[in-house]
């Protein structure tokens, strides 16, 4: 047992802040939907997992928009009437399904799933960092974190202090909100060039996880799956593509098996308004009857849960199969595989990929070849690692960036970096040690976090929730450049800014955990 390889699979949760004055909003919904699809059972599964003793570690880098909301506490509340309410639709609709018996167990499948998510989320306080904290703790789970606004850094390259300050206050964020200082960190869309490398260097960050080709085609080449060391010191781990893509990819991937649960058939898109409420029409409720069943025709047959199931089982078995192999071709070059993902896509997009999980664990637990460890054992335990420079690159579309930069969203870079210029100068230059300058001047550095979200060009390139991308990009850079003309001293707030002060300050927990001390030494 002790020469078997070593599997790092890495679960990378994200999402932008979106917690809202108005309990409910259509972004809110975002959050609400992955605690009770994602969360919630991956925290369960895992903590079956440390009962029933099976042996093996996983990675989970959660960032800190995300951390932020899972700590607020009016998530909570929240979160449990939104559970009552789609219990309630779920219930409602045994009466429309009574004349079509091939939904019935479907339907009771929900009413069991939110049931166990409503006593879960009790169960734990409302407080899904807490068990998380403690699998970290047991060795269970290594966690980390990653940019404070989960930033496409490389986008900010040009900007002093900007990659710097996004991983400074994103490590800061995280170990004041679980406790946990990380060893390594998330780099987010495996966005790197040299600045980063910089970045992470000089905040003492010992190893990151990069897309595969990023070693490929380092200067000096190596061989495919091996760990590099930047000149800086920074260990590099490639994320295997070739394996990643059996899950990931939309077309070959075990997603898309015609068994497992169709995303887009949802009640919310599918009721008329009166049977939606208190749900908005167009709301994703994560409501959905149907299986895959083709993906080139519109009809969709019911969904089968046992027999999505099974087919969990099958893939988890033969993903395992195909682990072992690769491990097994690359035993001379490489003793690691690293499989990293978004954590969203088990149980959010993929409603099974809880199950595909808790399968291939206790399959790795079983196996002669492979073992589950976290980054920093496999770190730890590789052999001598070569010194080379990655090259600059991404995961994602082409692999190069065109996601965030390409042509359809370069415009917001010059606004990005001109709000930069606007709020480091202020931070740089208040003399005015007024208490309104002061919360003006930490607010505008939130403010600037949060436009430099990757999020917003993301959504923007994909042409999807193009409406809230463009609302927030506007409504952050209008503040930053207000609020750093109010820190800035130059001239008193109006009636207007002190009331837009006040207000961002009341709707956003985001970064609050952190003084404006801090905040502003990570720009300065």
């Amino acid at each position: 047992m002790a020469s078997r390889r070593q599997l790092a699979l890495v679960l990378h949760a994200h999402l932008p802040y979106v917690l809202d004055p108005t309990p409910w909003s259509p972004a809110e919904g975002w959050l609400h939907e992955a605690i009770w699809e994602c969360y919630l059972p991956l925290v369960e599964m895992l903590e079956g997992l440390d009962r029933d003793d099976v042996g093996g570690s996983i990675t989970i880098s959660i960032s800190p928009p995300l951390a932020s909301m899972l700590a607020d506490p009016r998530l909570g509340r929240r979160f449990e009437d939104r559970l009552s309410a789609l219990i309630d639709l779920n219930d409602a609709q045994r009466q429309r399904i009574a004349s079509q018996p091939r939904f019935d167990e479907v339907n009771r499948l929900y009413g069991r799933r939110l049931r166990e998510a409503k006593d879960s989320w009790q169960r734990h306080d409302a407080d899904l960092l807490g068990p998380l904290r403690r699998l970290h703790e047991r060795g269970r789970v290594e966690l980390m974190t990653t940019a404070a606004s989960h930033a496409y850094l490389p986008g900010l390259s040009p900007l002093k202090n900007a990659a710097a300050a996004q991983l400074r206050v994103g490590r800061q964020s995280f170990a004041a909100l679980t406790g946990v200082d990380c060893g390594g960190l998330w780099v987010p869309e495996c966005g790197y060039d040299d600045t980063v490398d910089a970045a992470l260097s000089a905040m003492g960050c010992r190893y990151t996880v990069l897309d595969d080709h990023a070693v490929r085609f380092a200067e000096p080449r190596q061989a495919p799956g091996s760990a590099i060391v930047s000149h800086r010191g920074v260990v590099i781990l490639p994320r295997d593509r070739e394996i990643s893509h059996l899950v990931w990819d939309p077309r070959r991937g075990y997603p898309g098996h015609p068994s497992y649960r169709e995303f887009y058939r949802d009640l919310g898109l599918e009721l008329p308004a009166a049977q939606l409420a208190p749900f908005t029409p167009a709301t994703l409720t994560g409501l959905k009857y149907h299986r895959i069943t083709a993906k080139d025709q519109q009809h969709k047959e019911p969904y089968e849960p046992e027999s999505a199931h099974a087919r969990a089982r099958r893939d988890a078995a033969d993903f395992l199969d195909r682990l072992e192999a690769s491990a097994e071709r690359r035993r001379a070059t490489a003793p690691f595989i690293v499989a990293a993902f978004d954590a969203e896509l088990f149980g959010h997009w993929w409603f099974e990929g809880p199950q595909f999980l808790d399968h291939l664990l206790r399959g790795l637990h079983r196996s002669q070849t492979l073992e589950a460890t976290t980054l920093g054992d496999t770190v730890a335990r590789c052999p001598e690692v070569a010194t080379a420079e990655p090259t600059p690159s991404s995961w994602g579309r082409g692999g190069f960036g065109a996601a965030w930069v390409g042509p359809k969203t370069a415009w917001l870079w010059r606004h990005i970096h001109h709000a930069h210029h606007q709020v480091r100068a202020a931070v740089q230059g208040t003399s005015n040690e007024s208490v309104t300058c002061a919360l003006a001047r930490d607010q505008a550095v939130r403010e600037l976090l949060q436009l430099q979200a990757s999020d917003w060009p993301f959504m923007l390139d994909a042409g999807q929730g193009t409406a809230v991308a463009a609302q927030r990009l506007s409504e952050h850079y209008r503040r930053a450049m207000d609020l750093a003309a109010v820190a800035a001293g130059d001239r008193d707030a109006t009636e207007v800014e002190q009331h837009r002060l006040a207000a961002a300050q009341r709707q956003a927990g985001f970064l609050h955990e952190l003084s404006g001390d801090a905040l502003c030494a990570a720009l300065a």
